[in-house]
């Protein structure tokens, strides 16, 4: 006859279930943190007000804001009929966005390190 003890497993499992429900927090800021930085790379630079300006909010669960306050972030990235388009924040948007998969499985590997104690 072959014993195997599975209690290890029914111990983890506990584990995760009970922290299951906080596994993603903080997720969010991490991304809008990643955001942030790839817009400040990708920013064009005269004063470097602009570039100096980015802002990151953690503003609920699984919500959180990047933004840049200087009143002409929005025209230097869409343009105006006087100069062309930069598109900084939209390139940093699609760099965010390759980038997630690897972001989330960070954070959850930080996480389970944190329950198990590794």
């Amino acid at each position: 006859m072959i014993r195997v003890d599975v209690s290890q497993i029914k111990q983890t499992a506990k584990q995760i279930r009970k922290h299951a429900p906080k596994a993603l927090t903080g997720l969010a800021l991490k991304t809008a943190e990643h955001l942030a930085a790839e817009a400040t790379d990708r920013t064009p630079v005269d004063t470097g007000l602009m570039q100096a300006s980015w802002e990151v909010q953690e503003t609920g669960h699984l919500t959180a804001i990047t933004q840049n306050p200087t009143h002409y972030a929005k025209f230097v990235e869409f343009g105006t009929r006087f100069m062309e388009a930069r598109k900084f924040m939209t390139t940093a948007i699609a760099e965010t966005e390759e980038a997630l998969p690897k972001i989330v499985t960070e954070h959850l590997k930080e996480q389970a390190g944190r329950w198990f104690g590794a």
